[in-house]
């Protein structure tokens, strides 16, 4: 499964996902994947201290078994709602202002 949206593929909620490609059963899979994401980026934030928004591409194989793609230091956010969109500039902001005083 691969959704890359600069490929020009689809971005797909985690739900939309398991239906799709109907993902190993797991009444905790979802929280495994944000576990690695959030382990992934506070592992960065010591090579990278000021940075707080990485963009981790993560793969799940058919036995259920999670791994990382790839981090990416500067996620497009193409496929996020525009909601989604707001936050992370409010966010972004919000940290480059407090950076500046």
């Amino acid at each position: 499964m691969v959704t890359n949206a600069s490929q020009s593929t689809s971005i797909l909620s985690y739900y939309e996902a398991a239906e799709k490609w109907s993902l190993p059963p797991s009444a905790n899979l979802l929280e495994r994947l944000k576990s690695v994401a959030v382990l992934a980026a506070e592992a960065l934030t010591w090579h990278y201290p000021n940075k707080r928004i990485f963009g981790i591409d993560i793969g799940i194989t058919e036995e259920g078994t999670i791994y990382i793609v790839e981090i990416n230091r500067k996620p497009l956010l193409k496929g996020f709602s525009e909601n989604q969109q707001r936050k992370v500039r409010k966010y972004q902001r919000n940290k480059a202002n407090k950076r500046r005083k």
